[in-house]
């Protein structure tokens, strides 16, 4: 046989007996850590991941309030009357 006929083959059975551990040892952890259950460690940081999400939609709800209050104020200013002008005719203001 050519040389590199036994090298793809040798690969070949390389690579399947690697592959073939590799799956053994995810299914076991696989396994292993569903009987496991969450840890605590999970829920505490679960629970100040949520109060930190809440904090943030907090916020995010008052600069929404803010936004519309601005528009509310920049929009009533914009339908009120302009000033008419003070000056009287001829007079000049300095430069």
């Amino acid at each position: 046989m050519d040389s590199s006929i036994l090298t793809v083959i040798a690969l070949s059975v390389a690579l399947n007996i690697g592959g073939g551990v590799a799956w053994y040892f995810a299914v076991r952890e696989n396994r292993r850590l569903r009987s496991s259950g969450p840890s605590p460690v999970d829920d505490d940081r679960l629970v100040r991941v949520e109060q930190a999400l809440e904090a943030l939609l907090t916020q995010n709800d008052r600069l929404a309030e803010g936004q519309d209050f601005l528009a509310r104020v920049m929009s009533d200013r914009l339908a009120l009357p302009l000033p008419r002008e003070s000056r009287r005719p001829g007079e000049v203001t300095p430069h």
